[in-house]
């Protein structure tokens, strides 16, 4: 079914009768047993990254925001999977933001003021104590970081850092906690998705002391694979050796047994997923604890059988403020 009107705000449908209006949008949800796909008019680099829909996943997996700008794909899996009226209600206070390399989003022992749902890129959750770091988990498109202080889990060591380039929404921790404590069906997401993430970064605890290396990294790789959305991870052999505590040559050997198996292949600061299921094999059972984790927090968005057309409203778009502290260890 595709839908041609559009949903206004207050829930109502209209026509796009001026040349003024917003386009049209048409598109389908993801449902269960059925493909996600979108059909979006107009111009085809709606990314901004000079691809049209049909060739990116954006294209295929996102919901379309509409608004006096342009128009935006949010691919974010938290924020697709909300009904249209908690959408509304949130949408207009989500800023979508670009983060760049190395950015620190959220320092240790300083106030978490912002939470990020993720658009594009990977941010690393880590851990910093006496000078040293341990990465307890990685956050893409499917999830967010900062919602941990929803539930008073504001751990002052805790640092989010940007891995490489990618995009936000980002809202006020103020506004969001007001919209937990009056919506619940947003309280409920977000508290599901938390309770996943604790789980991954408890699992990566446990994992960095009883598994063994090759297992650990085959398990890294099969997180930020499915983290991105894709099998380019744009990571270098150093970031791997820091943020899992590992030895780089023992990393090295371990990636160099991975390519020979051509389970992966290995360029200058990126690593290709080949075989994406071999390599989960090699993986430790963390991996499967993981997976299920958010597998079961999504659960309740795919029992509803629904289509979305979401309605418009602007998304203002700025460099984040977030530090740019270069001296972050990678």
């Amino acid at each position: 079914m595709i839908l041609k009107t559009r949903r206004s705000i207050d829930g109502t449908f209209k026509e796009n009768d001026n040349e003024n209006s917003c386009p049209t949008t048409a598109a389908t949800m993801n449902l269960p047993g059925r493909s996600r796909d979108a059909t979006l008019s107009g111009d085809n680099d709606v990314l901004g990254f000079g691809v049209s829909p049909s060739e990116s996943p954006v294209g295929r997996t996102g919901v379309e925001i509409l608004g006096t700008r342009g128009r935006t794909i949010v691919r974010n899996k938290i924020l697709a999977g909300l009904p249209l009226a908690d959408f509304a209600a949130i949408g207009p206070r989500l800023e979508l933001v670009e983060l760049q390399p190395r950015m620190i989003l959220k320092d240790t022992r300083k106030a978490n003021d912002f939470a990020y749902f993720m658009e594009a890129g990977l941010v690393s959750l880590r851990i910093v104590s006496d000078g040293c770091i341990f990465e307890i988990a990685i956050v893409g498109h499917e999830g967010a970081v900062g919602l941990s202080s929803l539930i008073g889990a504001d751990i002052p060591n805790h640092q989010f850092v940007s891995v490489f380039s990618g995009r936000a929404f980002r809202i006020r921790f103020e506004d969001l906690h007001q919209l937990a404590a009056t919506r619940p069906l947003i309280k409920e997401r977000l508290f599901r998705y938390v309770a996943a993430q604790h789980v991954h970064c408890a699992q990566m605890g446990l994992c960095g002391v009883r598994h063994e290396l090759e297992k650990r990294v085959a398990c890294w790789l099969c997180l930020a694979s499915d983290a991105l959305g894709g099998p380019t991870v744009a990571v270098t052999q150093e970031y791997l050796s820091n943020g899992l505590g590992l030895r780089r040559p023992s990393v090295t050997k371990a990636l160099a047994c991975f390519e020979k198996e051509f389970l992966i292949r290995k360029e200058r600061g990126v690593l290709y997923v080949k075989d994406r299921d071999g390599l989960q094999r090699r993986a430790c059972t963390c991996y499967g604890f993981i997976a299920k984790a958010y597998s079961l927090a999504e659960a309740s968005d795919r029992d509803g059988d629904r289509e979305k057309t979401l309605s418009p409203f602007c998304v203002s778009s700025c460099k984040a403020s977030a530090s740019t502290d270069t001296s972050a260890i990678f």
